[in-house]
């Protein structure tokens, strides 16, 4: 067990916890706690060499932090039942957590408060049954969840609450995904995008996933997109002037529609917008055999 707590500003504290040449990294625990009126602290833990069952702590207040926590399996092992958890109050930070090398079971919370943070947590490498929670209150913020290299059965989910947020989950191959972006309070333009299966690659299909995109107050934007077969994806908006389908240079380049590609797929769009409102615009593809779309356009 590693616990390290600073007090004032511009600190640096780094823990690595690994297995050496026993090739085995297991039940460690890392703990860093730092606090100040300004910050400019930095964090980084690093849990390598097979790494399971270990759990990383980071909690940071200030401005313009920086807070990093790998779980790594390395060469030979794999990533399996780690937790990392990071918490960041204040403006201008920036959390990442990367749990890969076959990894499984993994849990990975991000959560910050203040204006113009950035959040991103990695599942990567042969990636099966692992949650990842991203938690932004304040304006500006980015949130990125990705989630891929064969991986199935995952979780995402972002949460954020204020004006001028984006969201971004992708999860590539792999089936049994699930990915959810709730941008809750009825602040304006905010950003959503879900992209499951493989768009990049010959091939990638995500089968049988679910996406969940809501989003509250006036001129947001949503945009989706799904590879497979059996995925279902629900986008809901209330406000007015909102928009499913994208805006012009967002979600990684892909085109301005929410898109399905596959067979026996599901689309479910809601746009709620005040009597006497601006309108609303909703652009849907779906390519395949046996898809289904509905679209509900209404006012107060």
């Amino acid at each position: 067990m590693a616990t390290e707590t600073q007090t004032g500003n511009g600190h640096k504290a780094t823990v690595e916890q690994n297995a050496g040449t026993l090739n085995k990294s297991y039940d460690n625990q890392a703990t860093i706690m730092q606090a100040g009126t300004t910050g400019g602290h930095t964090a980084s833990v690093q849990q390598s060499n097979n790494s399971s069952s270990n759990k990383a702590s980071v909690d940071q207040s200030g401005t313009i932090q920086n807070a990093f926590v790998e779980q790594v399996g390395g060469a030979w092992g794999s990533s399996t039942g780690n937790i990392a958890t990071v918490k960041q109050t204040g403006v201008g930070n920036t959390g990442t957590v990367l749990e890969h090398n076959i990894s499984q079971f993994n849990t990975a919370d991000l959560t910050q408060s203040g204006s113009g943070n950035y959040g991103e947590i990695r599942h990567v490498d042969g990636a099966t049954y692992n949650k990842a929670t991203v938690t932004q209150s304040g304006t500006n913020g980015k949130a990125i969840t990705s989630q891929f290299g064969g991986e199935s059965y995952a979780e995402a989910d972002i949460k954020q609450s204020g004006t001028s947020n984006e969201a971004y989950i992708e999860q590539w191959s792999g089936s049994g995904n699930k990915a959810t972006v709730d941008q809750l309070t009825s602040g304006g333009g905010n950003y959503a995008y879900l992209g499951q299966g493989d768009f990049t690659f010959t091939g990638g299909l995500s089968n049988d996933n679910t996406a969940l995109a809501t989003q509250r107050g006036s001129n947001n934007s949503a945009q989706l997109t799904q590879k497979g077969n059996l995925n279902k994806a629900t986008i809901i908006q209330t406000g007015d002037g909102n928009i499913v389908g994208g805006i012009v240079g967002g979600g990684y380049g892909q085109d301005y529609l929410a898109k399905q590609i596959g067979n026996s797929n599901t689309l479910t769009i809601s746009q709620t917008s005040a009597l006497g409102g601006p309108g609303m615009v909703a652009s849907v593809q779906q390519v395949g055999i046996g898809n289904g779309s509905t679209i509900t356009q209404s006012n107060n």
